[in-house]
């Protein structure tokens, strides 16, 4: 399995820097600055099963309303089922030659863990236990009383999650790829996947060589930021 401090820091970076901390953040910053997605990937690169767990793991460390933690990492990785998935995502050649193509669920039915989430904030101090009833009827009903905004909250979790797993693969050394283009009701059916998971994103992943090309272009942060007032 690999160790969280080798999937967030950032070996270029390693020697220059005083604690744990410090390292940790050199690391993300570095990340962040120099993530850009694979333009292709080696059909024959291979990533072991455990090290896309360790990825997921990183990922579910998103945070979440309630901490309701609404998302499934479905993960193919076997070859006629890319096969079948490039099939529904109009036939991108990224999906079959990286090494797993990670197809990333919206659990819109994560409120049923309302009892389980209830218990462990009781358990942690974060609630009283006269208030954990509560939480459980504020979470169970919060899909019925606002079913958009629960919705939306669940899909911005769940994106929420997909970025930090390329993150997780990216700073340990494997392409990765964001793909929005595919048919969702056709990745459903394919996978048998139920109506109460949502397909937000695909993200394939695998060994990819070094992007040669310069980043495309950002806008200034001048532009798409203010203070107080838009």
């Amino acid at each position: 399995m690999i160790a969280q401090t080798d999937l967030f820091v950032s070996r270029r970076h390693a020697n220059r820097v005083k604690n744990e901390q410090e390292l940790i953040f050199v690391g993300t910053t570095s990340t962040l600055q120099n993530r850009i997605s694979a333009s292709a990937f080696d059909p024959e690169g291979r990533i072991a099963r455990e090290d896309l767990l360790a990825f997921v793991e990183l990922a579910v460390k998103a945070p979440s309303g309630f901490n309701l933690q609404p998302w499934h990492f479905l993960i193919i990785d076997d070859k006629d089922k890319k096969e079948a998935l490039r099939t529904a995502a109009f036939g991108q050649q990224k999906i079959t030659d990286a090494a797993a193509s990670v197809i990333v669920l919206a659990n819109l039915q994560a409120y049923e863990r309302a009892e389980q989430i209830a218990d462990d904030l009781v358990t942690k101090q974060y609630t009283p236990e006269a208030y954990k009833e509560k939480v459980i009827s504020s979470i169970r009903s919060y899909h019925v009383n606002s079913p958009d905004k629960y919705k939306e909250e669940v899909i911005i979790a769940a994106s929420s999650a997909a970025y930090g797993f390329q993150l997780a693969a990216f700073e340990h050394g494997y392409g990765v790829t964001p793909i929005g283009g595919f048919d969702p009701a056709a990745v459903s059916e394919t996978f048998g996947i139920p109506a109460h998971l949502k397909p937000i994103l695909i993200i394939a992943v695998g060994l990819s060589p070094v992007e040669t090309k310069q980043r495309k272009f950002r806008f200034p942060v001048e532009e798409v930021s203010s203070f107080n007032a838009i």
